[in-house]
Order: C-alpha cells, then sequence, then structure tokens
C-alpha cells in the first residue's frame, strides 16, 4: 500500500516511512495510515509499518477523515488498487 501511495504522490516509499516530519510526507503518510486502517490492520502494525508510534496512526488516520481532499484522495487510491487486484 505504501508503494501505490507513494506512486499517487510523487514521492519515495523511503520518503513516506523515513522518520523526518517533512511537511511533504504528512498528506501521503497519512492516506498510507488510513489505507492500512481500511484494510484492518492493526495500529501498532501500521506504526512498525511508518516508523510510527500507534497514536500517531490513531491521529493521521482521524486527520485522513477530517479533511474531504484527503480522504477523496484515499479513496482514488484504493479504487484503483482494487482495479489492479492489489486491494486485498
Amino acid at each position: 500500500m505504501i508503494g501505490h501511495v507513494a506512486v499517487a504522490y510523487g514521492v519515495t516509499p523511503d520518503d513516506i516511512t523515513d522518520k523526518a516530519r517533512h511537511a511533504r510526507y504528512i498528506e501521503p503518510r497519512a492516506v498510507a495510515a488510513w489505507l492500512m486502517r481500511a484494510h484492518g490492520l492493526p495500529l501498532t502494525r501500521i506504526g512498525t509499518h511508518l516508523n510510527r508510534d500507534h497514536s500517531t496512526v490513531i491521529h493521521a488516520v482521524r486527520n485522513v477523515d477530517a479533511r474531504p481532499e484527503w480522504l477523496r484522495s484515499a479513496h482514488v487510491i484504493r479504487e484503483r488498487m482494487r482495479a489492479i487486484g492489489d486491494a486485498e
């Protein structure tokens, strides 16, 4: 999922999982967290994938839900993943 988000946002998977807190990577990282959570992954596991604490993951998922443009992007990426059979 991280790879799909990276492609959609024009960043690398390493940019999304890096410990750095650059503003450019906040939205793709949050969308990746949202997608993993929507897929049913536990918060701690998402945190491990993103090099973040589970509470940071909770905040990221809530941010996506609260921002219509981010949520729209998450849905578009999820549909693209489903279209190529990579959502399950």
